[in-house]
């Protein structure tokens, strides 16, 4: 569906299930599981898409490691899910990232380490060999029957001086773990909204359509031709992030003010209600 294509069919039917505000990986990914079970449903995004908190990652896919401290096993669990679904239906974008740390004692960080655990501090410290092999033991364990990567390797001072000997030869072990990385994230969602939309011919994605509250509903302003739509949504989802403040003052919100945002993985879970259906992008 071309652009022009989008704006008649909204012009002609602008009664929709959900118009989803901001075209980031989030909302790119609310927009492209609620297409896949079929309900209809507009995403419209102000700028271009995954220009804004999307096109400015670490580019880093991690599973969490630093949150098993915290006790969120959940989390992690939920995180190396999806870290390893990208790097199986996205190889061209997604690749493995070995990381190595070099430790400089062996027993540092086992108080601050459980009482992190016990929710009785959030202090950083530096980590010993034990907590950081328990942690890498956790996170391959974590990992389980579904191994995308090798599991971690631990080194003793004289295999890691062997391998890098410009090390700092202070250290007493390394330690190499694998993650991932993403190479051009905005290709990525491009690629996302395009299998969607490919799939559910009905669903439509916008680019430089802000939305607005005028009078009684939310209106779509084309900042391509200035022309205005009135939209006629049964349920508003605001996926802009840092921005979500700003979005609800447009639209006239009482939601509460924003403040906490932190990131998520990009979804590339099956629908719930079709788990048949292919997720490969």
């Amino acid at each position: 569906m071309t652009r022009a294509q989008s704006w008649a069919r909204l012009r002609e039917r602008p009664e929709v299930d959900v118009l989803v505000i901001g075209g980031g990986i989030n909302g790119i990914s609310v927009f492209r599981e609620l297409a896949l079970n079929g309900v209809d449903v507009v995403l419209a995004e102000k700028s271009d898409f995954c220009s804004g908190a999307s096109a400015a990652l670490s580019r880093m896919v991690h599973g969490g490691l630093r949150y098993l401290e915290n006790g969120e096993f959940k989390l992690v669990r939920e995180s190396l899910l999806e870290r390893d679904r990208l790097l199986r239906n996205a190889p061209h974008h997604v690749k493995p990232l070995p990381t190595t740390v070099p430790i400089f004692d062996r027993f540092s960080g086992l108080t601050n380490s459980a009482f992190r655990f016990l929710g009785l501090t959030r202090q950083p410290s530096r980590r010993g060999a034990l907590v950081i092999k328990t942690g890498l033991v956790l996170y391959d364990l974590f990992t389980g029957g579904r191994r995308a990567m090798p599991k971690h390797e631990f080194r003793s001072r004289r295999e890691t001086m062997a391998r890098w000997p410009a090390i700092n030869p202070a250290l007493c072990n390394s330690a190499t773990y694998y993650d991932a990385r993403v190479s051009h994230p905005e290709r990525l969602g491009i690629e996302m909204l395009r299998d969607t939309m490919a799939e559910c011919p009905g669903a439509v994605a916008i680019n430089y359509a802000r939305v607005e509250r005028d009078g009684g509903g939310p209106v779509l302003h084309d900042e391509r031709s200035r022309e205005q739509y009135s939209i006629a949504p049964k349920l508003i989802i605001n996926a802009t992030g840092g921005w979500i403040d700003l979005t609800n003052a447009a639209i006239g919100s009482a939601a509460p003010h924003h403040g906490r945002h932190q990131g998520l993985a990009p979804h590339h879970r099956q629908p719930r209600a079709v788990q048949k259906r292919s997720t490969v992008t």
